[in-house]
């Protein structure tokens, strides 16, 4: 994910058999309903550019100091008729360099209403593996985006970023570790 610049989701396939067969992606992404639309400062723009096959998204951000909340911006959705479990993994946290900052990833149903409650809240300040939801057939969940920027320190000069990966599985066993 960058901050003033670009985020970046991608889908690892995982296998541990000794055959591997090929698959069009269970899951793919999706721009949100406020893709596309304007943001913060002239002539910007929230851009999410999914990649060739749905299972990359890249997100360029523009927030300010305070709270800047981007909701809906993009979608995972299950294309198939049976239920994943989903897991983000940040590899590449974001550094802000400044205390009090923060940023976070919000996983809301479809639909739902921003009351406080999401699915999932990832801390893309923080490398890790977060807490599992399940993915029912043929849904999908939105993403939001909040961040936090200290008022009275100097604005980054250079773009932020953070890369993570929406890990799924159909089995309900832990995530093994693996490299990023």
């Amino acid at each position: 994910m960058r901050v003033g610049n670009s985020v970046c989701w991608s889908l690892r396939v995982l296998s541990n058999t000794e055959s591997i067969l090929f698959y069009a992606p269970p899951l793919v992404f999706l721009p949100g309903k406020n893709a596309g639309k304007p943001d913060l400062g002239e002539g910007n723009t929230i851009t999410v550019t999914i990649g060739k096959n749905a299972t990359s998204c890249s997100i360029l951000l523009h927030p300010t100091y305070q709270k800047t909340y981007y909701q809906n911006i993009t979608l995972v959705k299950n294309v198939e008729s049976k239920a994943y479990n989903v897991w983000f993994k940040v590899n590449n946290p974001i550094n802000f360099g400044v205390s009090g900052a923060k940023a976070e990833l919000l996983v809301y149903s479809s639909g739902a209403t921003r009351d406080g409650s999401p699915l999932l809240t990832v801390d893309l300040t923080s490398q890790g593996l977060s807490n599992q939801i399940t993915l029912s057939m043929n849904t999908f969940v939105e993403l939001d985006v909040f961040i936090v920027y200290p008022e009275g320190v100097q604005l980054p000069s250079s773009p932020l970023t953070a890369s993570l990966e929406l890990v799924f599985s159909s089995q309900s066993e832990p995530v093994p570790s693996y490299p990023p």
